[in-house]
């Protein structure tokens, strides 16, 4: 499920545009309804309806936060129930992905990243590549290696009501710039700035959490777990685990569990 960024548009905000608090708060009250407009459209039949909320939904959202540097730490608290908000640690990271609402039992993702880069704050819409319905975020993990900050980010994405997929991709922010092609993860054959799997949904659809966190990350350990699924996409208790070493998260074996 590699994913390169297609650079819909990148906007310098800082210092240029100003909105409140107050502002913010509003704004985030009148997304949460319009984005409760299109599921309630989803219930129906009305498909070019909802078609044109979804959009219209996509549209203004991307140009608010594009326009608004300080959306980067703002709360959200009622667009959080509705889409995915998730924030690095140290703030410096956030990724925005919403359900369109245009797809069946394949979802289709939208997403924006935000990221600082000294006292400025830059906006990615991710657009995913033709035939792929994209993705959301639910974790943004951080490693700091040779004095150097690398995010993990964990992505999920659902082909069907079976067939769903996990990743995790390496990003980091180099002078300036938000760099998501390093290559930190290390197999015994090569070097990966994503790791990726497929599963059957049924096999872990007992589990409690939504979204289902398959990938695990111990930052006292640097260790990085993934999921073993054998062919038929059933998730085992076992884990392929990387830990760090050196310049790399390598690859050490397998084991049972998280502990």
């Amino acid at each position: 499920m590699e994913k390169k960024i297609c650079v819909f548009f990148m906007v310098l905000v800082a210092g240029i545009f100003h909105v409140s608090a107050q502002n913010i708060d509003a704004k985030d009250v009148y997304f949460s309804e319009l984005y409760h407009q299109i599921n309630t459209l989803s219930q129906g039949n009305n498909w070019e309806e909802k078609s044109n909320v979804s959009s219209r939904f996509s549209e203004e959202f991307k140009q608010f936060i594009t326009e608004h540097a300080e959306t980067i730490d703002a709360d959200f608290k009622n667009l959080s129930k509705d889409i995915h908000i998730v924030t690095s640690e140290d703030k410096m990271l956030r990724i925005y992905s919403w359900d369109t609402q245009e797809g069946g039992t394949m979802k289709f993702f939208d997403r924006i990243i935000q990221y600082k880069a000294g006292d400025n704050v830059y906006t990615y819409n991710e657009v995913p590549q033709e035939g792929d319905s994209g993705a959301f975020t639910i974790a943004i993990h951080s490693i700091e290696i040779q004095n150097k900050k690398y995010y993990l980010v964990v992505d999920y994405a659902i082909g069907s009501t079976k067939d769903h997929a996990q990743s995790v991709q390496a990003y980091t922010i180099d002078k300036g710039k938000l760099n998501n092609q390093v290559k930190i993860f290390k197999t015994s054959k090569e070097l990966l700035n994503t790791i990726h799997f497929y599963f059957d949904f049924f096999s872990v659809v007992d589990r409690k959490e939504r979204p289902i966190q398959l990938i695990q990350y111990n930052d006292k350990k640097k260790c990085l777990y993934i999921p073993v699924v054998n062919e038929a996409g059933t998730v085992s208790n076992s884990f392929l685990v990387y830990s760090l070493k050196g310049n790399y998260l390598k690859y050490i074996g397998i084991q049972k569990n998280t502990k």
